[in-house]
Parts: structure tokens; C-alpha cells; sequence
């Protein structure tokens, strides 16, 4: 039969059938004409049953065995996207196969075991009596007799997957938890929130009972869902942002979970799978660059702040995040070579202050971008040389500074402590307003985005770019900052025209002309 089999004497043909399914299918045969079976294995009189110490005859003619699933085959299995608890063919063994998992042996390895049999019927028929007996060999069982022996299994109430009885929003929770030693406090509260979103629509469920249709109907209603913000506020679709967040958080969770060396909650990461939904949000086109009558109206509300005024030109000059130009120290200005090094950025610590969590500020290496060191002009070395003279002039300012070791950096507190950005974003908000000029409009990144469009704009090269803006790739630029605007559109189509008429003659040309 092609693409079938038969079972008993009964043909199934498995034409768009998933895995799952032909499992089901040939399970249920099994059990419908075998009864026999279902009863030995719950009074457990099974003939012949398993023997987990790897050799054993099911018939002459047709034999079955359990033995160790070796290194050699688990990377066979991983080239071919073969998964634990799939049937496939093993050219080599001239065998049907299905791979186990038994937990984890005292070692902290992986304990697999692979199940081959001449036929898929028995193949499965040996599946059926393994999982609906519910043995898992605990390791401490799993020792060798001098008769070569295994220990025989022992029914325990722990499933294959420890933790498939989870609940996911239970599941997501432990995962953040073990993420917080190698992600930034910041980034974990970004996934914290988008956990909410998760727990709202997935949570009631146990990790056994999520598969791909479960999740690709939670992310297509997910996107098709509008909220509000506030309470007052108009109705709004999720932005792609929001939906890209919840979906990475997912992806990563569930990748854990199925990981050979993850949770062991999961068989396969479902989530390879779904598809990313787009919003329907409909997304205004915002204008990123900066005209120059636009940079002179900032540069004139914020110049009576002398500590504000430095930090914004240094972002509207160099298009250094925000960050990086709030951890820069004088030491890292060479007036004579007319340089800034950007090595640092400011971060932040979360730490327990009167039994309250508080923010610190903390001086990082950059770790999304890369240290550079970029040439710039006098005007915006005169602003930075004018705020270092007001910095050291100030006695008391120096001494609190020295006492907190910030004496070298451009930027501090009254009290000479570091200060984590949010608190300058205040203070660059507060003198805007003051002065008319809506901060929203102009927020701290768009200078940035600014810098890469002029950049574009005068005909630098994306790698330059790149190295400009300290990227680690050409994607990143094109992806986050190379917004250009209508204006630029028409003219690269007016440009790329008129090369191409003087590339041609002027008579071919004027032909053109004439038709038209």
C-alpha cells in the first residue's frame, strides 16, 4: 500500500496524516484486537515484556530490543530532524526505531534509550506496553547484575516528562527566575510583561497540553485583540513590538523545555513552528531625521542646563545610544586628536534599600553594541571642555565625586553618586517643557536615528555606518535605524533616473520623450 502499512491484517493509508496522528491510529488497532495486552500489562502478565537491558526476542521471526541510545544515533536523529518518541527508519540497523527518554542518570546525563523492531507494528505495539505501564527506571535503579541483568523497572508515579503537568504560566514564572543572572533587570521586566499576556491566554493550561494549534490560536486571536491602556483611552490593536516580545519569551521557554539539556517539560519545542502573526495596529510613518531649524530649536531649550545641554549634543554628534554617552569620562576626550572613545555605558542594579527595591546605577561594558572611537569637530569639544571646566571648578561637587570614585566621569548626581538614565531623561524632559518643546516628539533615541539617516543621506556606506553608530551588523542599522523618509525615496528614483539617461545617448532619450 503505498504510503501505508497494515496492521493486523487492516490497511491504514497515512497520506496527510501527522505522526501523532498515525501513532494514534495504529495504537488503537493494536489495543482493538490485542485486549489481551491491556490486560497482562495492568496485572502485570505481560508474555515476554520488556527488558530494558537491551537484548531480547520478541518471535523468531520478528525481534524487538531496548538498548542505550549511543551519541552516534542522537546526532543521526538530530541531522535528519528526527524526535524523541517518533518512529523512523534506521538504514544502518535495517530497523524501525523510536527513541526514549528515562530521565536522568546520576551523572546529570540524559537517559536514552531507543526501542527498534523489524516491523512498525511491533514497534509501537512495544511503545504502547512501555508507556501504558508508566515504568521509568529511577537512576539509582538502573545497575547491572552479574547474570548481565538489568534491575528490573519498578512502576513509579513520574512521567516521562517531570514537569508536563506544569502549568504553563507556573512554567514561565521558574523559567524568568533562572534568567535573571544573565539578563539585565531592565530586559527581564520587558518579559515580565509580556508573561501577563501569556498567563492571561495560555496560563490555565498544563505544558502537556500545549501543541502547535493551541499556539497558533492564542497568537492569531492574540494580534486580532484590541486593548486598552488606560482606562480612558481608545481601544488598540497589540504593536508588532508587543507581539514580537510575547512570542521570543514563548519560544524561549518552550526551546528550554525541550532542550536535551533543558527542564525535560516538553517533547519537541512546538513553537518552531508557529508562525509570527503581524499586527494590526496601523502604524503612522513617523519621521525620524531631524531638520536643521529642529536642531536648533533643542539645542536653544536646553542650553540654560549645562549638564543636559553636554550629554544632548554628544547624542546629536556622535549618535551614541543614550547610555553610552552618560558613561563617558573625561579621560575618554583627546582634544588634540579631536576623538571620543565610547567604551561603557550606564546600567542599572536592582538592590534592597529599607526593605524597599531600588534602582543603582552600575558602568557596564556594552554588551548589544561595540566600543569605538570616533572623530568629531571643535564645536562639540568646546561644549564638552566648557562642562568640564564647571565640573572641576566646583570644590564641593569634586570632593563628594572623589569620594564616590566618579571624579573622572562627565556626568553624576549632586551628591557625586552615579545616576541611571531615567533620572536624566527627567531632567532633559523637564527643561523641554519648560521651554515649549514636546520631549515626546524628540525623545533621546531619535538622535540617533538622526545620525544614521544624515549619515545614508551623504552617501556613507552601511559598514561605515555600522561602525559609526558601534552595531555588530549591517542588519541592525537597516533594521532599527535606517528610517529614511518619503523625501529620500523620491530622490534616490530621481537620481537612479538620471544616471540612467546619460548612461544612454541623448537621441535614445529624446526618442523617449517624444513617444511619451
Amino acid at each position: 500500500m503505498e504510503n501505508g502499512m497494515h496492521v493486523n491484517g487492516q490497511g491504514f493509508n497515512f497520506n496527510g496524516l501527522s505522526n501523532e496522528a498515525i501513532v494514534t491510529e495504529v495504537l488503537k488497532s493494536i489495543l482493538n484486537s490485542n485486549p489481551s495486552i491491556v490486560q497482562g500489562l495492568f496485572t502485570n502478565q505481560v508474555e515476554n515484556p520488556i527488558a530494558l537491558n537491551g537484548n531480547q526476542r520478541y518471535n523468531p521471526s520478528q525481534s524487538f530490543e531496548i538498548v542505550d541510545l549511543a551519541r552516534k544515533d542522537w546526532e543521526e536523529m538530530k541531522k535528519v530532524q528526527w524526535h524523541e518518541h517518533k518512529a523512523y527508519w534506521n538504514e544502518e540497523r535495517k530497523k524501525w526505531c523510536i527513541a526514549l527518554s528515562l530521565g536522568y542518570k546520576e551523572n546529570g546525563k540524559r537517559n536514552r534509550k531507543v526501542i527498534t523492531a523489524d516491523t512498525m507494528e511491533i514497534l509501537y505495539q512495544k511503545l504502547l506496553e512501555f508507556q501504558t505501564c508508566g515504568m521509568v527506571i529511577p537512576a539509582d535503579r538502573i545497575t547491572t547484575f552479574d547474570d548481565d541483568t538489568a534491575a528490573a523497572p519498578v512502576p513509579v508515579n513520574v512521567l516521562m516528562y517531570p514537569k508536563s503537568e506544569m502549568l504553563l504560566k507556573d512554567y514561565i514564572t521558574e523559567y524568568l527566575g533562572t534568567r535573571k543572572g544573565d539578563m539585565e533587570d531592565k530586559t527581564l521586566d520587558v518579559y515580565k510583561n509580556a508573561a501577563v499576556h501569556i498567563s492571561n491566554g495560555l496560563g490555565h493550561l498544563k505544558i502537556n497540553e500545549i501543541n502547535k494549534t493551541v499556539l497558533q490560536t492564542f497568537f492569531n486571536q492574540y494580534a486580532s485583540t484590541q486593548h486598552k491602556r488606560y482606562e480612558n483611552s481608545k481601544p488598540k490593536y497589540y504593536s508588532q513590538s508587543q507581539i514580537d516580545k510575547t512570542y521570543n519569551l514563548l519560544n524561549m521557554a518552550l526551546r528550554e523545555a525541550a532542550d536535551e539539556d533543558g527542564t525535560q517539560a516538553i517533547r519537541i519545542n512546538f513553537m518552531d513552528k508557529v508562525k509570527k502573526p503581524k499586527s494590526k495596529k496601523i502604524s503612522e510613518h513617523k519621521r525620524y531625521s531631524i531638520t536643521n531649524d529642529e536642531v536648533k530649536e533643542i539645542e536653544k531649550a536646553i542650553r540654560l542646563n549645562r549638564m543636559i545641554h553636554c550629554w544632548i549634543l554628544i547624542l546629536l554628534f556622535t549618535g551614541c545610544r543614550p547610555s553610552e554617552g552618560l558613561a563617558l569620562r573625561f579621560s575618554n576626550i583627546n582634544y588634540a586628536n579631536k576623538t571620543i572613545d565610547i567604551l561603557y555605558t550606564v546600567g542599572e542594579d536592582r538592590i534592597v534599600e529599607n526593605g524597599k527595591k531600588v534602582k543603582q546605577a552600575k558602568i557596564k561594558e556594552i554588551k548589544n553594541g561595540v566600543a569605538r572611537t570616533l572623530k568629531v569637530d571643535d564645536t562639540l569639544l568646546n561644549i564638552i571642555k566648557n562642562w568640564e571646566e564647571v565640573v572641576k571648578n566646583d570644590s564641593q561637587l569634586m570632593k563628594l565625586k572623589q569620594a564616590n570614585g566618579t571624579t573622572d566621569y562627565l556626568f553624576c548626581k549632586e551628591d557625586g553618586t552615579l545616576q541611571i538614565y531615567d533620572e536624566y531623561l527627567k531632567g532633559y524632559e523637564r527643561v523641554m517643557k519648560l521651554n515649549g518643546v514636546d520631549p515626546r516628539i524628540f525623545n533621546t533615541y531619535r538622535f540617533r536615528h538622526n545620525c544614521c539617516i544624515r549619515l545614508l543621506r551623504q552617501g556613507t556606506d552601511i559598514k561605515t555606518v555600522q561602525m559609526i553608530l558601534g552595531d555588530k551588523t549591517p542588519h541592525m542599522v537597516l533594521k532599527h535605524y535606517a528610517n529614511m523618509d518619503k523625501e529620500d525615496v523620491y530622490k534616490g528614483c530621481e537620481k537612479y533616473s538620471e544616471a540612467l539617461t546619460l548612461a544612454l545617448n541623448g537621441e535614445v532619450a529624446n526618442e523617449w520623450q517624444t513617444v511619451v
